[in-house]
């Protein structure tokens, strides 16, 4: 299968997609469902999840997480009680508890990926795999920085190399661009420091 592969310069500057995974993750969304059984939350309509310089858009997107090891002999933590509006008294925090952590984000519809850089990455889904920092999107997908622009099937992006690589799928495929990658490149003018 063709691909294309974009990286940073040897210079080692940021392409852009590059975050610190020890910032916090804000999402706004139009309605916020947790299913604490399933280490799932569910966040729908205009979804808008912010990390560092990256921003994550779209019509929906699942948060997946797991309780995170504990120290050998660790004791557990008494929960802390806080006040409560009456009739909510019985009922769990919304959200990943203190001692879990998100192990991965999966967005649906209309995804769009920006990052500071002004580098852009737009599919119909999206997979954040939080362990391995790699984010993955596939069914035509329209990557781009300033004027130049790629387009192809699936994009595979690792946040702690820069490296990006983008996938035609295979040949007939629905915006597959005939089974390659299509690449535009618009050269900078020569008083742009070029």
């Amino acid at each position: 299968m063709p691909k294309a592969v974009a990286q940073e310069a040897a210079s080692g500057t940021s392409d852009g997609f590059t975050d610190d995974p020890g910032e916090p993750i804000e999402v706004v969304s139009d309605t916020a469902e947790w299913k604490r059984a399933e280490n799932l939350a569910i966040f729908t309509g205009r979804v808008d999840a912010v990390q560092g310089t990256m921003r994550l858009r779209a019509d929906k997107v699942f948060v997946h997480y797991v309780q995170k090891d504990k120290a050998e002999g660790e004791a557990e933590a008494e929960p802390v009680k806080e006040d409560v509006p009456e009739g909510f008294e019985g009922d769990p925090e919304p959200g990943p508890a203190p001692g879990q952590s998100i192990t991965k984000i999966d967005a649906k519809g209309n995804v769009i990926i920006t990052d500071i850089d002004g580098q852009t990455a737009v599919g119909d889904w999206a997979l954040y795999d939080m362990k391995k920092r790699e984010i993955y999107m596939g069914d035509t997908v329209v990557l781009t920085q300033g004027e130049n622009v790629i387009r192809g099937q699936k994009l595979v992006m690792n946040l702690d190399t820069g490296q990006t690589v983008v996938d035609a799928g295979a040949a007939g495929a629905e915006g597959s661009q005939g089974g390659r990658v299509r690449s535009v490149f618009v050269p900078a003018d020569e008083g742009e420091g070029g």
